[in-house]
């Protein structure tokens, strides 16, 4: 988006159909009486149906356009094409039949491509019906134009120059219509439009989408009837509406806050409404399903292909459902792509760098999983990715199928609608509003720091677009408990903690799920594999690792910097050193003396396992003394336990 545009751009009443030329929006944010009512968008809007390569109309149907009967030296009768010459002086001519007509319906310029691309869709007479194709311009050689014979256009060698010339002809007079296969935000000058199934904005273009996604369906009418009575009054599902809507907010102003993706992922249980809310989620813009050209995409996707999908879209909300169907073992990199805006620069094979393909606005994910707990550790994903752990999306069943029913059957006409609002109200407005927000979140964030500083962005631009739908449509969303909502969700993640701090309570957890690999006192481990040693403390106790156990376990579990974890722990004193070292020397049983990373805690979480243990054994004891009279050698203070085990609950 061009950052200079401060006008506010007005949209000619041309532009738009019949029935909604009547409506009139008061577009200041103060002004409570700006929603758009119920009676103003009466009627079908349907969808312009995709140009297929090849197409049949029907013997007799009548059509816009058709060519005059004479293009130079060609004459067009009916279906036929002739050529013509004049013979002696009273003007008179003789005609010759060439062959059954073809020639240019209309002329396709797609303005979203660069450089140009024009394309041709000729209308043929074959087999007492007409035919269509599209083909592009520099297909209108001879050569080409030749190898359109088995789709019927009478082009044999003979006669191939002769069309191609009435075609070259034709041409000037055939209607031309516009048309993009990308979707979202775009720059005219300093104008900012927005493509959808036809331009949003004072666009020079009356262009309409031809690509792959459908967009529209049933009434604005019908959509908004299915969100009054199943959406407002519940929370989570306020919150996916909401979020769908912030797409075009996201892609316009996010430059401004150093974002450009909103990433949300949504998890847990299969029975909790993810998908219908990714349905709601995306329903204001397109069609709400994974397949025939709906916006929610499969995770099962390859990266490449997923890629290709949302690719070139600015602020259009996509879905990724589904990611516990990916084997994907380490969701890193997909996130950091998704939220960057941009794929990894690519050569192409004369060894240049191929232009890299963009995209901006909102996604919403869906698994049984958590995704940063399949990612590495590193703190840039937690501000990247906003998780949302087992919400309850919807109420029950029939809530969901209600939903579903409506959603795919009224979908495509809001989006639009609070883009053309947008437009009018002005950008600088709409940046002041989420600045606004992110400010007065930020303030009720528990803590001060450069994380609440980041969300507090992210969470102010979901609070700006529920204010600004409040003020452009009937239905009302609760901004009081949204704001709740998106707290509460930040309490999740800050208790995670940071980088370090997440490596020490997962360093916890590792010493009690394997303990029987460390040496005590002068015991070798239980194990056959040893990891170091353990020393009790008054307080406390200090695990000593050996140098390489603990940087590939640390690794292993998605930290990928252990030196950086080494350095903050030392400057916490979390650490045993020697001076000028993040090491200090131990010695373990039958093992000489070596560095090990010391790290210290100030409990003895294996007490526990500890007390579990002697009771175990005393059990054990009581059972063979009364059975046997065998004493029961307990030379092993610790009980050896399974490593698969999560804890000694399991056994």
């Amino acid at each position: 988006m061009n950052d200079d545009d401060e006008q506010q751009a007005t949209i000619p009443l041309s532009s738009f159909p019949p029935n909604r030329r009547k409506r009139k929006i008061d577009m200041k944010p103060d002004v409570e009486n700006s929603q758009i009512d119920d009676a103003s968008l009466e009627g079908n809007v349907t969808r312009i149906p995709k140009v297929r390569k090849k197409t049949s109309v029907p013997k007799g149907e009548v059509e816009e356009y058709f060519p005059k009967e004479k293009h130079g030296h060609f004459r067009v009768k009916g279906t036929s094409l002739y050529t013509a010459e004049t013979k002696g002086n009273d003007g008179s001519e003789s005609q010759k039949l060439l062959g059954r007509i073809v020639y240019i319906k209309e002329i396709l310029h797609r303005i979203d491509v660069d450089p140009i691309e024009i394309y041709l869709k000729l209308r043929y007479w074959y087999h007492s019906q007409w035919e269509e194709i599209m083909i592009r311009r520099d297909q209108l050689q001879v050569y080409e134009l030749s190898k359109l014979m088995i789709s019927g256009v009478d082009v044999a060698s003979y006669k191939v120059k002769q069309v191609a010339m009435f075609l070259d002809y034709q041409e000037s007079d055939a209607p031309k219509r516009y048309e993009h296969t990308t979707l979202g935000w775009t720059v005219e000058g300093k104008k900012n439009i927005y493509k959808h199934n036809q331009m949003v904005g004072d666009s020079v273009y009356n262009s309409r989408f031809e690509g792959d996604f459908i967009l529209s369906n049933g009434t604005f009418q019908g959509w908004q009837d299915v969100v009054k009575q199943e959406v407002m009054g519940h929370v989570p599902l306020e919150f996916a509406l909401v979020a769908g809507f912030s797409a075009p907010i996201v892609s316009w102003i996010a430059r401004d806050f150093d974002m450009e993706v909103l990433v949300l992922h949504a998890y847990g249980d299969s029975s909790k409404g993810k998908t219908t809310a990714a349905r709601l989620f995306v329903s204001p813009f397109g069609r709400p399903a994974r397949k025939d050209g709906g916006l929610i995409l499969n995770w099962k996707a390859t990266q490449n292909n997923m890629i290709g999908r949302i690719a070139n879209t600015h602020g259009i909300p996509l879905a990724l459902d589904e990611a516990s169907m990916n084997k994907m073992s380490d969701f890193t990199e997909i996130i950091y792509l998704l939220a960057e805006g941009k794929e990894k620069g690519r050569m192409t094979k004369e060894i240049r760098l191929r232009k890299e393909r963009t995209w901006s606005g909102t996604f919403f994910s869906t698994a049984e999983h958590s995704l940063l707990m399949k990612s590495n550790q590193n703190t840039g994903l937690f501000v990247r990715l906003q998780e949302f752990d087992n919400a309850d999306w919807t109420i029950d069943g029939p809530h969901a199928s209600r939903l579903k029913e409506g959603l795919l059957e009224h979908y495509g006409h809001a989006g639009p609608l609070f883009v053309e609002y947008l437009i009018k109200l002005g950008k600088p407005k709409v940046f002041e509003l989420a600045t606004e927000w992110s400010k007065r979140v930020h303030d009720k964030m528990p803590s001060q720091d450069g994380k609440s500083q980041r969300m507090s962005e992210k969470y102010g631009m979901l609070m700006a677009t529920a204010e600004l739908m409040n003020k452009c449509f009937v239905f009302q969303v609760d901004l009081d408990k949204l704001l709740e909502f998106l707290l509460a969700q930040y309490q999740t993640v800050a208790t995670l903690g940071e980088y370090d701090e997440r490596a020490y309570e997962v360093l916890k957890q590792l010493i009690m799920q394997h303990h029987t690999k460390f040496a005590r006192d002068n015991d070798l481990p239980v194990a056959n594999e040893t990891w170091g040693k353990i020393f009790k403390k008054v307080n406390g106790i200090e695990v000593a690792f050996i140098k390489q156990v603990f940087r590939d376990q640390l690794i292993a579990r998605g930290f990928e910097n252990p030196d950086q974890i080494l350095s903050k722990w030392k400057a916490k004193n979390l650490l045993l050193t020697e001076e000028g070292k993040k090491t200090k020397k131990r010695t373990i049983a039958g093992i000489s003396s070596r560095d090990m990373y010391v790290v210290k805690f100030k409990e003895n979480m294996l007490e526990p396992i500890e007390m579990e243990t002697i009771k175990y054994r005393e059990k054990q004891k009581k059972i063979l003394d009364k059975n046997t009279g065998i004493q029961l050698v307990t030379e092993i203070s610790y009980m050896p336990i399974n490593e698969d085990l999560e804890s000694i609950d399991d056994m």
